[in-house]
């Protein structure tokens, strides 16, 4: 099959791209030295990072995989974390996630490094699967909810007078 894409690895030169993909795809607003940190200056080791262009050269897909340290069994090992999986909503279903997750798992395999993991969200969920990842749970979601009071008088954009009303809220939001 003819990719309607090409890869090259990512670099420095890419981070503003990829701060601009990964704020679309997700609705965030990281900054470009989130990127930097994340793919060159994290203290586990640089990350393997590939970006998909269209034909025209933009950047349409990324995906990385972030080196995490850990220790096994009292022995330090070094895992892959499958991180920023995000494509363009221009190239989907073009096989850029999975063509990119295939390519960045060649890379790190022949670097030595025996497993990768992810935390998935929906969009990624089944195209790991598809992939030849196997899920092995679920992490569970926890809540906590904060007193009103101090919420609404660090969040500083709300009146002071509307922190009287956080007795009411508290128990208003305790059925939560």
């Amino acid at each position: 099959m003819d990719r309607a894409w090409t890869h090259r690895p990512a670099g420095p030169d890419d981070y503003e791209a990829q701060c601009q993909l990964f704020n679309g795809c997700f609705g965030k607003t990281k900054t470009v030295d989130t990127f930097r940190w994340k793919y060159a200056e994290n203290p586990h080791g640089p990350a393997v990072s590939q970006v998909a262009l269209n034909d025209e050269g933009r950047i349409v897909g990324g995906y990385s995989y972030v080196p995490r340290r850990f220790r096994r069994d009292g022995e330090p090992i070094v895992l892959m974390q499958a991180s920023d999986a995000m494509v363009d909503a221009s190239a989907r279903r073009q096989g850029i996630f999975t063509g990119l997750d295939d390519i960045v798992c060649e890379i790190t395999g022949g670097q030595g490094v025996p497993w990768a993991y992810a935390y998935s969200g929906r969009l990624s969920f089944n195209g790991f699967l598809g992939n030849g990842w196997r899920c092995i749970g679920h992490a569970p979601v926890y809540r906590y909810r904060f007193a009103s009071r101090p919420s609404l008088a660090r969040s500083g954009r709300i009146a002071p007078l509307a922190v009287l009303a956080a007795p009411l809220l508290d128990k208003v939001f305790r059925v939560l």
